[in-house]
């Protein structure tokens, strides 16, 4: 089970490899595994885009444990730690669904990859990634930093968490309908069906508005410059 050890921010690596150094030395069947979740973003320096990795959730290390009990009681003589987080009174790991959406989202070195996509208008499309089955929980897109926040049940409560996020292009809400019946007509985007690979818009249909349902090869999704 996967429990959750609160540290001061800034030093989880360094208590990370104290950890491991201290407690396993001791008695290698304490815990199974001690990792620090880490997210991989792109940041601008030296006129050049790198990929760097950050902490997902800064101040805390999560350990892989079927004795959390005799791990507290090494822990507790390893200096620099704040607690293990509790549920109430009692010491409890995080949940087996909490667990299985960081692991979907985490790659086999407990990482969350860089994800890719496109706007449409203000809304996102994720096409590759971590984000790919999430992307209605994501709250804010910061283009600038190549980022998405977004909300996840964790801990007990709602937590905010940042991941990395490449936005390759942003449309405008507008698309022009290049076959089909309505082929040579513009159209306004409602509603984006990226699983499906279709769009709910509006077309003018004789001078009236109608919802049509169009695939994503039945469009030309049209940028900012084209409206």
């Amino acid at each position: 089970m996967w429990y959750v050890i609160q540290v001061m921010s800034g030093e989880e690596h360094e208590k990370e490899q104290l950890f491991k150094k201290l407690i396993l030395n001791r008695d290698g069947r304490t815990y199974d595994k001690i990792f620090v979740p880490m997210y991989v973003r792109k940041k601008r320096y030296q006129g050049r885009w790198h990929e760097e990795q950050k902490v997902l959730f800064p101040g805390y290390i999560f350990v892989d444990t079927s004795d959390i009990e005799l791990f507290c009681q090494y822990l507790a003589k390893v200096p620099g730690f704040k607690k293990v987080l509790r549920d109430a009174d009692e010491i409890a790991p995080i949940t087996e669904e909490e667990k299985a959406y960081l692991l979907s989202m985490m790659d086999e070195h407990y990482i969350v990859q860089i994800s890719v996509g496109y706007l449409i208008g203000d809304k996102i499309c994720i096409t590759e990634g971590a984000l790919k089955n999430y992307q209605g929980s994501i709250y804010r897109i910061d283009r600038h930093r190549r980022t998405a926040q977004l909300m996840v049940n964790l801990f007990g409560r709602q937590t905010k968490v940042e991941v990395g996020l490449e936005v390759i292009q942003k449309y405008s809400e507008y698309a022009s309908v290049v076959s089909g019946v309505f082929a040579g007509s513009r159209c306004r985007i409602l509603e984006n069906h990226k699983k499906e690979k279709t769009v709910k818009a509006s077309v003018d249909v004789l001078g009236t508005p109608a919802t049509v349902v169009f695939r994503y090869e039945e469009l030309k999704f049209l940028s900012k410059s084209e409206v």
